[in-house]
């Protein structure tokens, strides 16, 4: 009975020593989800913008989504179309909704949104992104945008 008690030690100590990862290159396996930490912020008024604020030091932000849409309080008149613009995104790009003319109390513009797949769209590094609605007289700007700080 202590032969074979000593025999199933040795075994389980041979199985340890080889179940070692001896040299070669080791690597850790940690799972990231940066859109884990996605924040959103929005716009409700007549103008102004949805910020996301800077980030932390060396880092950019990644969006993911833009939601902008616009409703009338009243007799639009505007007769050049109205275009939400962005900040702290490479190239600056603006959102044209629709030329806004003839809408009248109640109505609702047709929304632009985007959603951003393959990691976002990359925001300039320690730059806050932004959404910004322009003053047009009887419009209210609803504007979301979300994204996530990564390096």
């Amino acid at each position: 009975m202590k032969r074979v008690l000593f025999a199933v030690i040795i075994a389980l100590v041979a199985v340890g020593a080889f179940a070692q990862q001896t040299g070669g290159t080791q690597t850790s396996q940690q799972a990231q989800h940066f859109d884990a930490a996605v924040q959103c912020v929005s716009l409700d008024a007549a103008s102004g913008s949805a910020t996301l604020a800077t980030p932390q030091s060396g880092y950019s932000w990644y969006v993911t989504w833009i939601d902008v849409n616009v409703g009338a309080t009243g007799t639009v008149t505007a007769a050049a179309p109205v275009k939400a613009t962005t900040s702290g995104l490479a190239g600056s790009p603006t959102f044209g909704l629709f030329r806004s003319d003839g809408m009248t109390i109640g109505m609702v513009g047709a929304p632009v949104f985007g959603s951003f797949g393959n990691g976002g769209l990359k925001g300039l590094s320690n730059t806050a992104v932004s959404v910004t609605g322009g003053a047009v007289t009887n419009l209210v700007w609803h504007a979301t945008i979300c994204g996530y700080q990564a390096p």
